[in-house]
């Protein structure tokens, strides 16, 4: 563990601890030094990683042991979705909902607006994912993919939009982080934000209108795959191509 950025003190410890132990690179067992030792390891005040810590705890990834300390709970393996977001169903049917409906206004938003410096912004990005697809670096893959959504709704230049997506902006990030951990997830992603900045860069409506679309359902079914069972995913997405 190395130091990290004092943003958001609580949420960034969080954040550092929970992708590392949905990926497995802390597993079952490992166990945590006092907190006091992983504050001053860290950077950050011992209440900082206490608050983190009792987050984590709650979500049942951590386990505290009388005379061992805090350990990476049994079953807090990726081998669904994780349990960040994904503690009921219906959370995730709710969420696909909102990002779906935003998503697709930003879309709308950005073919009338963006400029070429904002294409060449959301290029910048693709070819970060790029690299980041050919490394193999889900975790680097998610940063730059929340990157690239917000970009887009920040490129619409909409007050209350942006205002929105600062509310649900952690939920997002953490959502396209657990969903950049499943299988093919990197790739398709990228394939589908080259096509949708080509589809900005000419102007071409329908076609990025389609191809958000697209990008999501494929998130969507993906979720269900990994779930195994059907959530009412599906379903939203045939019906939003019915009202089409």
């Amino acid at each position: 563990m190395g130091a990290i950025r004092k943003i958001s003190a609580v949420d960034e410890v969080f954040e550092y601890l929970h992708r590392r132990i949905v990926s497995g690179e802390f597993g079952p067992g490992h166990r945590f030094p006092a907190q006091d030792l992983l504050a001053e390891e860290l950077g950050v005040s011992r209440s900082t990683v206490r608050e983190a810590l009792n987050k984590l705890s709650l979500l049942g990834l951590l386990t505290a042991k009388p005379g061992v300390g805090t350990l990476v709970a049994e079953d807090s393996s990726m081998a669904s979705l994780g349990r960040y977001l994904f503690l009921k169903s219906g959370e995730v049917t709710q969420f696909m909902e909102a990002r779906l409906y935003l998503e697709k206004a930003a879309v709308r938003l950005a073919i009338l607006k963006a400029s070429s410096e904002d294409i060449a912004r959301l290029s910048t990005v693709i070819a970060e994912q790029g690299q980041a697809v050919a490394q193999c670096a889900p975790d680097v893959f998610a940063r730059l993919d929340a990157q690239f959504h917000r970009a887009l709704i920040e490129i619409g230049r909409n007050e209350p939009m942006e205002r929105f997506l600062g509310l649900i902006w952690d939920g997002l990030s953490q959502f396209i982080a657990e969903v950049c951990q499943l299988q093919s997830a990197m790739e398709h992603a990228f394939q589908f934000h080259c096509r949708l900045v080509k589809h900005l860069a000419d102007r071409d409506r329908r076609k990025a209108e389609a191809t958000i679309l697209e990008h999501l359902q494929d998130v969507a079914l993906n979720i269900e795959r990994n779930l195994g069972r059907s959530i009412g995913l599906r379903e939203m997405f045939e019906l939003e191509r019915e009202a089409k």
